[in-house]
């Protein structure tokens, strides 16, 4: 804000104050040059006026090309410098890429941009496109709305396969701008052509014979005058093999149609969805053994007579030619005529298994028969068919069985007491006797064992010293059997010391028979030990080294 002039006189530094706010202030000498406008462009610096020495310079001063800030806003020329570029081609058109910033236009450049090709006058942004493979309007494409599309048209109908088609500056021979033929090798067929009734798409709409008439049609490939349903084309005329009557079953077979008769062979001949119901096929049962009759657990069913196979189904034995229902009843235990009942007309006798051959058989299982029978008995009563030794009427002996089927085991035999020899010694146990007829395995006729789970102790057996009663006399190892007592001896002289000996009946380890060591840590120290002049009592009789091994009086012999 500019301040009016005061009529007092003061320092010209002070004629101008700032008034909002009001603030008196006291300036100095040495502020005055900020204060003052020098240039007298009506800014003083401490206005802003950033060059107080040029009139030209000044906040409100209008920007000028000429390497000044004019406005004093910062900036050098802003605004008021010129972009220019090289246009080495004379087209009016520079290249972006040598720009420069100035304040005037250097000579040989422009001030108009993008000229892509600025060797050539005739490429520049407002060159008219030519088909020269070359970008003249230098907008980023080549020959754009000047190329033609052709395509070739092979059949000369004036119209092109879309498929073929080629962009350029010129038309090929042999090809046209008009696209759409869906088949060039046909000159009839082009999208202007009439549709007619030949199975092609005559006028290339992506239809066959549209617009025409159409029929039905079925193929007949057996050409029996009936097509197959399956096969229905709708068309203005029938393509090649087909007709119009439909109603074949199996169109690969011309004896297979509406009009044929139906034969037995497996096949629905007259395409009614029967099989041979005007003929139908027969069960044929098989012959093996060529008697005329077959088996009734072999059929086949079938129109004619297989090999081996006959109709009559009551043979009872197909191995077996002499078996059928003409063959005549023999006594055979067979069933020759297959009426089911064996041997009839002949006299009969009940035959019983005998498998062990003892003339009896068992009362089970008994077969009449009009032949004797392998294996068979006419008498029953066999109370064990495994032993030809046991039969009604056989001997009874003593073997614990009925021999002789009376129902009594060993009856009429005089009986023993016998005793239980479980260790085997001929003794048995007095408290384990039976009765019977003999001595059994495992028995003895003696029960005086007085321990029958040791073989060793018996009557009779001699005494030993094992701490058991081996002749069952109710002592134990009395006599010369009876156990010693054994000294311990520490040192293995063969003597040991006297106190509580180990009585038994074999000799423990470190001990003797004998005590009376008078020094059991010296192997040369018992009883009957040489005397020897030691120091000790060799032969533990009380003196130490008496007799010949006394000690020798020895005198210094200085």
């Amino acid at each position: 804000m500019r301040t009016h002039r005061t009529a007092t006189a003061l320092p010209r530094c002070l004629s101008w104050m700032v008034l909002a706010p009001i603030v008196l202030f006291t300036v100095g000498a040495d502020d005055c040059d900020t204060q003052q406008d020098l240039d007298g462009d009506g800014w003083t610096a401490l206005q802003g006026d950033c060059d107080d020495d040029n009139s030209d310079v000044h906040p409100e001063a209008v920007e000028s090309c000429d390497q000044l800030d004019n406005d004093c806003d910062g900036e050098v020329d802003e605004d008021v410098q010129v972009t220019s570029y090289p246009d080495l081609d004379g087209d009016g058109f520079g290249d972006d890429a040598g720009a420069v910033l100035g304040c005037d236009i250097p000579e040989g450049f422009v001030t108009a941009p993008d000229d892509c090709d600025d060797q050539d006058p005739a490429v520049h942004p407002e060159a008219l496109e030519s088909c020269d493979q070359i970008d003249n309007d230098c907008d980023g494409e080549v020959d754009e709305d000047v190329q033609v599309t052709s395509y070739p048209d092979l059949d000369g109908d004036g119209f092109g396969d879309d498929a073929g088609a080629v962009l350029g500056c010129d038309i090929p021979e042999g090809f046209v701008t008009v696209p759409g033929d869906c088949d060039d090798q046909d000159p009839a067929v082009h999208p202007e052509a009439l549709e007619s009734c030949d199975q092609l798409d005559n006028d290339c709409d992506g239809e066959v014979d549209d617009g025409l008439e159409t029929f039905a049609w079925y193929q007949d490939r057996d050409g029996d005058g009936y097509g197959d349903d399956a096969t229905l084309v709708e068309a203005c005329a029938a393509p090649e093999t087909y007709i119009a009557q439909a109603g074949d079953c199996d169109d690969a077979d011309p004896a297979v149609h509406p009009d044929n008769t139906d034969l037995c062979d497996g096949i629905d001949n007259d395409c009614d969805t029967e099989i041979d119901e005007d003929d139908p096929p027969r069960t044929w049962f098989q012959d093996v053994d060529g008697d005329g009759f077959g088996s009734p657990d072999a059929a086949v069913r079938s129109c004619e007579q297989p090999a081996g196979y006959v109709l009559p189904d009551s043979d009872c034995d197909d191995r077996d030619p002499a078996v059928n229902p003409d063959a005549p009843e023999v006594c055979d235990r067979i069933d020759n005529n297959c009426d089911g009942n064996e041997d009839e007309g002949f006299d009969t006798t009940l035959y019983y298994p005998d498998e062990d051959g003892d003339g009896f058989g068992t009362g089970e299982d008994a077969v009449a028969s009009c032949m004797p029978l392998d294996g068979h008995a006419t008498a029953p009563g066999d109370c064990d068919d495994d032993d030809p030794n046991t039969f009604p009427d056989a001997p009874e002996t003593c073997d614990h069985l009925d021999n002789d089927c009376d129902g009594a085991v060993d009856d009429g035999l005089e009986t023993v007491i016998s005793y239980a020899d479980a260790d085997g010694d001929g003794h048995g146990d007095p408290a384990a006797p039976v009765e019977d007829c003999a001595v059994p395995d495992g028995y003895s006729s003696n029960g005086d064992d007085c321990d029958d789970a040791d073989p060793r102790n018996a009557p009779g057996i001699e005494e030993t010293c094992d701490f058991q009663d081996n002749d069952c006399d109710g002592e134990v190892d009395e006599g010369e059997a009876a156990p010693q007592a054994w000294y311990a001896d520490t040192d293995g002289d063969g003597y040991g010391v006297a106190g509580e000996p180990i009585v038994d009946c074999t000799q423990p380890t470190g001990h003797a028979p004998a005590d009376g060591d008078c020094d059991d840590d010296n192997p040369q120290a018992y009883p009957g030990a040489l005397e020897v002049c030691d120091h000790a009592d060799n032969n533990c009789d009380g003196a130490i080294d008496e007799g010949d091994a006394a000690p020798t009086a020895w005198y210094p012999d200085a």
